[in-house]
């Protein structure tokens, strides 16, 4: 078991950070278990191809840029054959078709998770239109019943705003001054300095959870799906992602 509180995830997601190696996807892939085995569809936006083994989720899609339509269900979106440009213009197409259906009624509690999330939220986001569409998703998704979670292993890149937004931290092994000092201003003020050395002194799959004036350190262990559970999540209305763009020439 690990520290995690599911109506809190649903109403202002999840953060999670960590150097390479730290344990985050790890860690999410059992969030993500916990999500499902709750009734709610789970995506996930991989950049790595670290999902598609050794997950909870055995639907993969691999996108190549084109248009496509696929199952309201538990999916990994494999968008690591993009360029860095096209990984946002995909992100940022398909939150829009997902909110939009949502804001039109779909009522089926969705969760995004956001693999690498300063590719798609980089510092200054949310104050310009061109992310308007995740803007949404963070302001005001949760009265729509769509949700979402922050990995990256670069806290200082990624929108302050938007990583702030989550009342629910993991905060894996960080090292890096710049993101070091952004992980420390969340911590209270009176254990910053205490909090930043457990920090820097965690291992692999060690982490520092933090929801509200709770900061408490917690292992996990490596993943494993459960056998004979049923992980699976399924609803109406497919979606359809279109695009107003061209993938960028290899």
């Amino acid at each position: 078991m690990f520290p995690f509180n599911l109506k809190e995830a649903l109403e202002s997601g999840i953060a999670v950070t960590g150097c390479p190696g730290s344990g985050k996807t790890t860690l999410l892939k059992h969030i993500a278990q916990h999500l499902i085995l709750n009734g709610v569809v789970c995506y996930v936006i991989d950049v790595s191809k670290a999902w598609p083994t050794n997950t909870p989720i055995d639907n993969t899609i691999v996108v190549t840029g084109e248009q496509f339509t696929c199952q309201r269900k538990n999916t990994v979106f494999d968008i690591s054959k993009l360029s860095y440009d096209d990984k946002q213009k995909w992100v940022i197409e398909c939150v829009r078709a997902l909110y939009e259906q949502h804001v039109n009624g779909y009522s089926q509690q969705e969760f995004i998770i956001f693999e690498e999330c300063q590719i798609y939220l980089p510092t200054g986001a949310l104050r310009g239109n061109a992310f308007a569409p995740i803007k949404d998703l963070i302001t005001v998704g949760r009265n729509f019943s769509l949700r979402y979670a922050l990995a990256t292993q670069f806290p200082a890149m990624v929108d302050a705003n938007a990583l702030k937004s989550p009342q629910q931290r993991y905060f894996g092994w960080t090292t890096e001054a710049n993101d070091v000092s952004r992980v420390r201003s969340y911590f209270p003020r009176k254990r910053k300095n205490e909090l930043e050395e457990t920090l820097r002194d965690l291992g692999k799959l060690q982490f520092l959870y933090q929801y509200g004036n709770t900061i408490l350190p917690f292992k996990i262990g490596y993943y494993s799906p459960p056998v004979n559970v049923p992980l699976e999540s399924e609803a109406p209305n497919p979606i359809k992602v279109n695009y107003a763009w061209q993938p960028t020439p290899a």
